[in-house]
């Protein structure tokens, strides 16, 4: 493990956010197989009452957080038609926030209607805020 007491605050801060995006990336990731997984009905077809109860006990997480990661994938994944035809996300700023690792998990979960009113724009200068304090 690093010593943190060692580093400089810029190499310090530089570390937090890599570290935080590293975890939005790899949420997203779990976010976009749930997604997957209630599209193909994967659920049922493997006898569980639905995906969250898969998800738990599959990944021995509690209840109410694998309901969150399906509920929070089934509004920012694009949806598809019996014909195979994408629809887009209920919440696609979310969506793509989500993607580009820009937030957590926990943020779409608790604050998804913010994201939706930020323009990109705005989120860029934010995310480059940030670049700026961390150096």
């Amino acid at each position: 493990m690093t010593r943190w007491a060692e580093t400089v605050d810029e190499e310090l801060l530089t570390a937090i956010s890599d570290a935080q995006r590293a975890h939005n990336a790899i949420e997203a990731r779990i976010l976009s197989l749930v997604a997957e997984i209630e599209a193909r009905g994967l659920a049922a077809e493997r006898g569980f009452k639905d995906t969250a109860d898969l998800v738990q006990t599959v990944h021995h997480i509690g209840p109410g957080v694998a309901k969150a990661r399906v509920r929070v994938a089934r509004k920012t994944t694009p949806e598809r038609t019996l014909h195979g035809e994408e629809l887009p996300a209920p919440m696609p700023w979310t969506g793509e926030a989500l993607a580009s690792a820009e937030i957590s998990f926990d943020h779409a979960l608790h604050r998804p209607d913010l994201i939706g009113r930020i323009p990109t724009p705005h989120r860029e200068v934010q995310r480059v805020s940030l670049d700026a304090l961390t150096g």
